[in-house]
């Protein structure tokens, strides 16, 4: 193994995926390189040099959400048997194969929370269960006979790729431009953000293994502030302030009555 042919890899993956798949890959090679001097299967020499090899600069993420309007016209072209699907995806940040493949013994109602053990990060996730999603979920495993939440006509679970197809279509109908199915996880996390719940949370949620992938959502925390100030364009007359009162012994005494009282100090 050299530095050339780390840099070689490097030239070759990228045609297959993008900057941040390289190089959590390099960074995996380069933790390899530790151990392997610890065992005498590499010199310590290269495992420097290895070690010294840059990582590729990385685009910002991407962060696509929906707003209303084209919410709307997404659920109203998707066919009924994936709008459910993708419903419970907006409602629970899950990922497409965690929603598509959700099993029945992952779903715990009374509860109302769903555990994940086959993750990404290869940690268990438990996503809490609100109303909107409790009730999509009920109604589909009680349809369903298989020991998947989400079944085909034919009682056989959906696979993600042809799942992913009927979104590009129903997107397609709805003329919405650059959504993919995976987008639909960020727009959970761009509604939780604006409804003020903090980054660590959506982490925990979502299920990222770093938070710096989270902060990709602290972007709204700028569209709030511009939101707020944009309200002084119109500024409207502030209403009379409420005459200023004391509390004493859950008395209500008005303060102007209070210094009439007040003997006066020569």
């Amino acid at each position: 193994m050299s530095v050339f042919a780390v840099e070689k890899y490097k030239r070759a993956r990228l045609q297959d995926v993008g900057p941040a798949s390289v190089n959590r890959e390099i960074a995996m090679l380069k933790h390899f390189c530790n151990y392997a001097v610890e065992h005498e299967w590499m010199e310590a020499e290269t495992a420097r040099a290895i070690r010294a090899v840059r990582l590729l600069k990385e685009p910002p993420g991407r962060v696509r959400y929906l707003s209303t309007d084209e919410e709307k016209a997404l659920l109203a072209a998707l066919p009924r048997s994936i709008r459910v699907i993708v419903r419970a995806a907006d409602l629970s940040g899950m990922r497409r194969s965690e929603v598509v493949l959700l099993r029945k013994d992952a779903v715990d109602l009374r509860n109302r929370v769903i555990t994940l053990t086959k993750t990404k990060s290869n940690k268990v996730r438990r996503i809490p269960i609100n109303d909107a999603l409790a009730k999509i979920l009920d109604e589909a495993m009680r349809r369903s006979t298989s020991d998947y939440v989400f079944t085909t006509r034919r009682v056989r679970p959906y696979q993600p790729d042809s799942v992913s197809r009927a979104f590009h279509r129903a997107v397609e109908a709805a003329e919405i431009d650059d959504l993919r199915l995976h987008d639909i996880r960020h727009d959970f996390a761009t509604k939780l953000r604006r409804r003020g719940v903090g980054i660590d949370v959506i982490k925990e949620l979502l299920g990222h293994a770093d938070i710096t992938t989270t902060m990709r959502y602290a972007h709204v925390e700028q569209e709030l502030l511009r939101e707020a100030v944009a309200k002084l364009d119109k500024p409207k007359l502030a209403a009379p302030l409420p005459r200023q009162t004391l509390k004493r012994h859950a008395k209500v005494v008005d303060i102007r009555s209070v210094a009439k009282k007040r003997p006066r100090i020569s």
